[in-house]
């Protein structure tokens, strides 16, 4: 019997960029390099990065992997990993820890400090966009602490969060509609664990109307909130 024919290794496919992320990580590529930094991208994100595009990789070939007895990782554990990383940028930290620099006898001292690291936003064509026109935050009622998130996240953007607690859904729905109808709209984020069917669909088909770029997470949240503007800055994002 003559052997088997060989067979060739499973190669995936590499996979499709992400224009958000891409976004980011030629932000950071561009940041560094004029810091003149040793590593192009912060060693943390970037090992995050590498471990989210793998997993990506393998799911594309996912049901043949599985077929094979072979476990197949799950992109969704590694994008919450790169998420961490993101939120642990210093360009992203809203606040950094004292020091002696803060003291202004010290900082006397030391008139060669490097200048202070320009902020670099993760979302720059929802940030341009929300600077003239309004991001709407639609469902329940946003506190100082939810409101200061989005703010540090979008320094300088126009975001109005939409009340609907109390009976007030319909209301704040037809706020936001008459926003979109009047064009001065940016986006909307649905929250919809926060607000009724009805309001909140109303509000949808506004947006598909207007060709309003939306999306829908169930609450407020650190990572939901990154994962809702990342899906924004997508919506924005010239396609090839």
């Amino acid at each position: 019997m003559s052997p088997p024919h060989p067979v060739d290794p499973i190669k995936p496919p590499p996979p499709q960029g992400i224009p958000a992320l891409d976004t980011l990580v030629g932000a950071l590529r561009a940041r560094h390099a004029s810091a003149g930094a040793h590593d192009a991208l912060p060693p943390a994100f970037a090992k995050a990065l590498d471990a989210y595009r793998e997993a990506r990789r393998v799911a594309s070939i996912a049901p043949v992997l599985a077929a094979l007895g072979f476990p197949v990782p799950s992109p969704a554990l590694y994008a919450l990993e790169l998420l961490d990383a993101v939120n642990d940028l210093p360009e992203l930290r809203a606040t950094a820890p004292a020091t002696e620099d803060d003291d202004p006898d010290v900082a006397a001292e030391t008139p060669d400090a490097p200048p202070e690291t320009p902020y670099v936003c993760a979302y720059p064509r929802l940030l341009e966009a929300a600077r003239t026109r309004t991001l709407w935050l639609f469902g329940g009622r946003g506190d100082e602490r939810q409101q200061a998130a989005f703010a540090a996240l979008l320094p300088g953007a126009a975001i109005e969060w939409a009340d609907t607690q109390d009976g007030r859904g319909a209301k704040s729905a037809s706020r936001v509609v008459g926003s979109i109808t009047a064009s001065t709209t940016a986006a909307v984020i649905i929250f919809t664990g926060m607000t009724g069917h009805t309001d909140s669909n109303r509000v949808v088909v506004a947006c598909r109307a207007g060709v309003v770029p939306f999306t829908q997470t169930r609450l407020p949240g650190q990572r939901r909130n990154v994962a809702a503007l990342a899906d924004l800055e997508a919506q924005l994002t010239p396609r090839p």
